[in-house]
């Protein structure tokens, strides 16, 4: 326990605490995204025709702010860790998840009728993951965990 306790309070943190931080970062978050995402899903699309462009830009809002919200507040309770360190890794892994997205996305709507074109949900995306790094960056950027000396 004691152990625990240095590993997670390190004044000079290891890669190994950036590694966990970002896993109980990411993992509940992907979690609770994946479970809204079900859960709005079935209450709001009843019919293929339900599904509309701008629903999905909601959605996809909305899972863009329960998302860093929950990565927010978890790397909060890590103020050893030097966020600007993260930043750069928080963006090219999210934007690789978005391209994993889009193409899940492209193959489960292709076969479906819609009246979007599935480029349209690439736009969107682009923008979620924009507003994710940008909501990321603004809220540590000013303060002591950005740039610890």
């Amino acid at each position: 326990m004691k152990k625990l306790k240095q590993f997670l309070n390190n004044k000079n943190p290891g890669t190994g605490l950036y590694v966990f931080v970002w896993c109980l970062a990411m993992i509940p978050a992907n979690i609770a995204v994946n479970l809204l995402e079900t859960f709005l899903a079935n209450m709001l699309i009843k019919s293929i025709s339900d599904v509309t462009i701008q629903l999905i830009a909601f959605l996809f809002f909305i899972e863009t702010l329960i998302f860093v919200s929950i990565v927010i507040f978890i790397y909060k309770k890590f103020s050893n860790i030097q966020i600007s360190k993260v930043a750069i890794w928080y963006y090219v892994l999210n934007f690789i998840s978005i391209g994993r997205v889009y193409s899940d996305l492209q193959r489960d709507l292709a076969n479906l009728n819609l009246e979007f074109d599935i480029k349209t949900l690439a736009i969107l995306l682009i923008f979620s993951w924009i507003a994710n790094c940008l909501i990321f960056r603004q809220y540590f950027i000013k303060t002591k965990q950005w740039s610890q000396k």
